[in-house]
């Protein structure tokens, strides 16, 4: 599964909205001849998550929609 999403920053939040998503079944080709599961997958669909840490390394993000937190770190490789 890949996604594409549009992003925005605003009041203490990081609001994403899909813009695309594609699926390819690994496992059971076939079944993609049968059902168009891409068709199931809404579009333009919002999620918020609310901003915990935001620095030039750590990004902290808390899910709205079920509370999970989501961290992701920068590493800056010298040259």
């Amino acid at each position: 599964m890949a996604t594409s999403a549009n992003w925005e920053y605003q009041n203490g939040y990081l609001i994403e909205t899909s813009t695309e998503i594609k699926l390819v079944n690994l496992s059971h080709p076939k079944f993609d001849e049968l059902l168009n599961l891409e068709s199931l997958m809404p579009q333009n669909i919002s999620e918020s998550s609310e901003v915990l840490v935001l620095s030039n390394t750590l990004l902290t993000l808390k899910s709205e929609s079920d509370g999970i937190v989501y961290s992701c770190d920068r590493v800056v490789h010298k040259s």
